[in-house]
């Protein structure tokens, strides 16, 4: 068996993370609620039998918080939402054009 180590690492980190980050307020609730959403459509799409759209809209949320943790510039955040916004409507515009 192979066994993998990074550094001191544990799986209790991977939640202890975001914990950490709603304590020190370094990710506000629009970014919270933005997430909800996203999350919330992806499971509707899957819900209504629209697989490939849902799939489609994975990388939204995992977007929303990248585009918090990793930038401090506001402009790099616009224009994470500017292109997530872009693929929003190409899932949205596809979602159509399958319904006809």
């Amino acid at each position: 068996m192979i066994k993998i180590v990074f550094g001191n690492w544990t799986g209790l980190e991977f939640f202890d993370i975001p914990r950490q980050l709603i304590e020190t307020e370094f990710l506000g609730t629009t970014e919270f609620a933005a997430v909800f959403v996203l999350v919330v459509a992806i499971i509707a799409l899957l819900m209504t039998d629209a697989r490939k759209e849902a799939i489609a809209l994975v990388p939204l949320p995992i977007a929303v918080v990248l585009a918090e943790v990793v930038s401090g510039l506001l402009w790099v955040k616009v224009v994470i939402y500017i292109l997530m916004g872009a693929w929003l409507g190409i899932v949205i515009m596809r979602l159509m054009q399958n319904d006809t």
